[in-house]
């Protein structure tokens, strides 16, 4: 899978390919992860084939999953609790921000 990140008006989102090749193409997401409070990113990663993890730096300040096959999305931590969050890693199950 590959992810292509952009910003409109109305937020930030995430565009999750298949492949490469898709997401050069422009071609259907399979997921497409925004929401009008996101604005800008700090980091993306794969936790495994079903879950990114991606941090918000601007407007939320936080760190989120998101499940590609479901599309939801969960806070992993508080509001504004992580100001200038760049890099995320995952190393045994722990994930580091």
């Amino acid at each position: 899978m590959t992810w292509r990140k952009g910003c409109g008006a109305g937020g930030a989102s995430i565009r999750i390919y298949s492949n490469a090749h898709d997401a050069q193409l422009g071609g259907t997401p399979i997921r497409t992860f925004t929401d009008p409070t996101y604005k800008f990113w700090g980091d993306f990663t794969f936790s495994d084939s079903d879950t990114l993890l991606f941090s918000e730096d601007r407007n939320l300040d936080t760190l989120f999953r998101g499940t590609i096959s479901s599309g939801a999305t969960s806070m992993l931590a508080p509001l504004g609790s992580m100001p200038n969050i760049a890099g995320v890693a995952v190393h045994g199950g722990t994930i580091y921000a």
